[in-house]
C-alpha cells in the first residue's frame, strides 16, 4: 500500500489474551471527565468494571508423549508454540478469575472469558476456506445456544451499565 512494505506480526506474541492489558489501559481512563457523567469514575478499578473477553476459540490438540518422544528439536516446535500460546491466554484468564473473586458478590460476578470450542472448524487464522467459515459459523452458533444464558446476563448488565 502506498509503495510501503510492512513487517507485521500477531498480536498473540505479545498478549494472547490481552483481557488484561485492557484493564491496565481503562484504570488510565478519567471516565467521568470525558464523558462528563459523574456517575461514572475517574481511572476506575476492578470494582467499576465489567471485563468480557472475547477468545478466538478453544482447538484441544493433544500431544502424545509417544509421537514426541523421539521428535526432536525442530518436531517440538508447533507443539511449545502451541503450548505457550494457550498457556498465557489461559493464565490471564487466572489472574481476571482471582482478581473479580477477591470482590463482593455483587461485583465478583463481572468478569467473562467467552472462548467457544471450534468443533469442525480449523484454528488456522488464514483458512478462509468456505467449508470452515462454514464451520466456525455453526461452532459460534452451537455455543450461542449451549450460552444463551449467560450471553442474556452480559447483555442486560452492558444495557444497564450504559454510558
Amino acid at each position: 500500500m502506498y509503495g510501503q512494505i510492512f513487517s507485521l506480526i500477531d498480536g498473540g506474541m505479545f498478549a494472547n489474551n490481552p483481557a488484561l492489558c485492557a484493564y491496565a489501559e481503562a484504570r488510565k481512563v478519567p471516565f467521568a471527565e470525558i464523558l462528563k457523567n459523574h456517575q461514572k469514575a475517574n481511572h476506575p478499578n476492578v470494582n467499576d468494571m465489567i471485563v468480557v473477553s472475547i477468545g478466538t476459540g478453544i482447538e484441544a490438540r493433544p500431544y502424545s508423549f509417544k509421537k514426541l518422544e523421539k521428535a526432536g528439536k525442530i518436531g517440538w516446535v508447533n507443539p511449545i508454540i502451541d503450548i505457550l500460546m494457550s498457556a498465557n491466554a489461559e493464565t490471564v484468564d487466572y489472574q481476571l478469575c482471582q482478581m473479580f473473586q477477591t470482590l463482593g458478590l455483587r461485583n465478583q460476578k463481572n468478569y467473562y472469558r467467552l472462548n467457544p470450542s471450534l468443533k469442525n472448524a480449523s484454528p488456522a487464522m488464514d483458512n478462509v476456506k468456505r467449508s470452515n467459515i462454514e464451520n466456525l459459523i455453526q461452532a459460534g452458533l452451537s455455543y450461542i445456544d449451549d450460552n444463551r444464558e449467560i450471553l442474556n446476563q452480559i447483555v442486560q448488565k452492558l444495557i444497564k451499565n450504559k454510558i
